[in-house]
């Protein structure tokens, strides 16, 4: 990723993700890259790349790698969330190994973009589906989501609220009109936004 570094694109992305002192995306280094040049390298990983691959990248200090690693959790956990795979012992079990790391790993995703591109996908189709965590589901679900509304992270607050735009998208806006309520106050613009 590295070797398609673009100076002029990166001082258009410090800009437009606001990345000076006192803004939300304060200190975030880019490479340049557009986000269609970061899938076209997800696109290149192998299938079998191995998950404990994935914070390596994750904890990168440039923006674009770390959106390459949540895109990969995407497209692993994509994978395993199709209708044929939906109750599959080893799927389920995947789903909730990609759910685990993205949420160990959810500080990262430290800007909108990295949130919008991810935790629908990951999270919000996680709702969805099966799973082997926590003996009570429901209720499992509902403290992954207020504890990361409930965070002092912007980023986290922002990832239980758009997570819903899956589950509404499917047919359950619950989760949306929980999460709205919460935030209906919030006084971050992003927030308001998502």
């Amino acid at each position: 990723m590295e070797s398609l570094q673009n100076d002029e694109q990166r001082r258009i992305l410090i800009r437009f993700f606001k990345t000076g002192p006192g803004e939300y995306g304060e200190g975030d280094e880019f490479l340049g890259l557009k986000v269609p040049q970061t899938r076209e390298v997800v696109k290149a990983v192998p299938k079998d790349f191995p998950l404990s691959e994935v914070p390596e990248l994750l904890m990168s200090h440039w923006h674009e790698v770390r959106l390459c690693g949540l895109l990969i959790l995407v497209a692993k956990f994509e994978r395993l969330a199709t209708k044929k795979l939906e109750r599959d012992e080893n799927a389920i079990k995947g789903r909730d190994e990609i759910l685990t790391l993205y949420l160990q790993y959810a500080e990262q995703a430290n800007n909108w973009d990295l949130v919008d591109l991810s935790v629908h996908k990951i999270l919000g189709h996680w709702l969805l589906l099966p799973t082997h965590l926590g003996s009570d589901n429901k209720d499992l679900r509902i403290n992954i989501l207020d504890s990361l509304a409930q965070s002092d992270n912007l980023w986290k607050q922002r990832m239980s609220i758009v997570c819903s735009w899956k589950t509404s998208q499917m047919g359950d806006p619950s989760w949306c009109l929980r999460y709205a309520e919460i935030h209906l106050h919030h006084p971050h613009d992003l927030m308001h936004k998502a």
